[in-house]
């Protein structure tokens, strides 16, 4: 699925005025019904981007309008609930086939396992690291029983229902700590971690308030005291509340890890990038799963964003002064709340994964960091967190706008 960085979804609805797109949705060519449909665009004048969406009826048919005046389309894309990689198309006219894939487990590791270095499951990767995950809630899952439900943040009233109310804060627990019961799903980054969940989403995956976002940090960071804080959301406006709350965190003792952002172009979101946070990007590879058309639209149109070893930053990754990492962005499926407790997985793009990613690797590093594990509560902590992360990145050979340190990888 698609992260909740992408601008605010508006409702595509009939207009004499707009243009208006037919979307067929299929997977191994059957209609897929239900799947999310959206249209990227940028205003012409502002150079915002924001998202039309549609829901695919019962033989996979939906219908997008945009104002061709007003707007330019970027690209096309749809995802079922479950079951099937994210497909994608530039084509505005007629009309367009996505094609979804279906999703093939061959877990418990995938290809940014890999990239990161993570090459053999291990389920006690990250134990006695604690992580708080900033969100949309988690589960139910069956792989993510362990997660502890912190309640929500909603409207400056802590509440005690920290449930899924989309599927965005599940997919970023499963990328940092899913436990799977079989060698066929796919696991986390550092499925030991202790995983602190707090939901600062009303309903769906946008509209957090960044006040209540600053109270989630300060209320992890101070009273549960977790080591990491995983902010996979992204806005163009700063917050005071926030910044406040991330640097009072790392006086404490707390690192954050943000989403640089969507947008394809600079500068980087906030909280990201905020000096005391790290700032995340989406790196992309051409690999199996997704299709040919899918790869190359969240692929760069330019050769200085691509490294050598194949790697790049993805077409959607934002970047600019204060970036810290790229880390695997594309092609990631993961945990999606299931129903009848079947394990279920869905497939996202976009620096949200890559900000849990980069989680999960400096937890899986900092727990067999003795030195980390003996320092106590406060700002030397986090400051030693954040120089391991710096320590771990490896470049990919890019300027330093497009790769800051370059990709973090795990030294075994």
């Amino acid at each position: 699925m698609f992260s909740h960085q992408l601008g605010k979804p508006r409702i595509s609805q009939g207009d004499s005025n707009q243009v208006t797109i037919d979307v067929n949705v299929t997977s191994n060519q059957n209609a897929l019904a239900g799947a999310l449909v959206f249209l990227v665009v940028t205003n012409k004048e502002t150079g915002a981007q924001h998202v039309h969406s549609a829901v695919a009826n019962t033989v996979g048919e939906a219908q997008l309008t945009y104002s061709p005046v007003q707007e330019t389309p970027k690209y096309i894309s749809a995802v079922a609930s479950s079951g099937t990689w994210y497909g994608a198309s530039l084509r505005f006219s007629g009309t367009v086939i996505i094609e979804c894939p279906p999703l093939v487990f061959d877990g418990p590791l995938g290809w940014w396992h890999q990239s990161v270095g993570i090459t053999r499951y291990d389920p006690n990767l990250g134990q006695g690291i604690k992580v708080g995950l900033i969100d949309t809630g988690v589960g139910p899952h069956s792989y993510l029983a362990h997660v502890i439900d912190r309640g929500a943040v909603i409207e400056g009233e802590h509440i005690s229902d920290g449930a899924d109310v989309s599927y965005h804060g599940t997919m970023m627990a499963g990328l940092i700590a899913a436990r799977p019961t079989d060698g066929r799903h796919l696991a986390g980054i550092a499925p030991g971690v202790s995983l602190s969940s707090v939901r600062v989403y009303k309903g769906g995956a946008h509209g957090a308030k960044a006040d209540d976002v600053a109270q989630a940090i300060r209320y992890l960071s101070t009273d549960i005291g977790v080591d990491l804080i995983n902010l996979s959301l992204s806005s163009d406006t700063p917050s005071e509340a926030q910044a406040a709350a991330v640097a009072e965190a790392r006086m404490v003792g707390t690192y954050c890890i943000a989403a640089a952002g969507n947008s394809g172009r600079e500068p980087i979101g906030y909280p990201a990038a905020f000096d005391s946070v790290a700032a995340i990007s989406a790196l992309g590879r051409n690999v199996a799963g997704p299709t040919s058309e899918t790869n190359s639209i969240f692929s760069p149109s330019t050769d200085d964003k691509k490294a050598k070893n194949g790697a790049y930053l993805s077409s959607i990754g934002s970047y600019g002064n204060g970036l810290t990492a790229l880390a695997p962005g594309t092609a990631i499926a993961s945990t999606v709340p299931s129903i009848d407790g079947i394990p279920s997985y869905a497939s996202q793009v976009g620096s949200s994964d890559a900000a849990a990613i980069v989680t999960g690797v400096l937890a899986a590093h900092l727990s067999g960091d003795a030195k980390y594990q003996m320092l106590g509560r406060g700002a030397a902590r986090a400051n030693y967190a954040e120089q391991s992360l710096n320590n771990l990145c490896q470049t990919l050979g890019l300027s330093l706008q497009y790769q800051g340190l370059g990709e973090p990888r795990r030294q075994t």
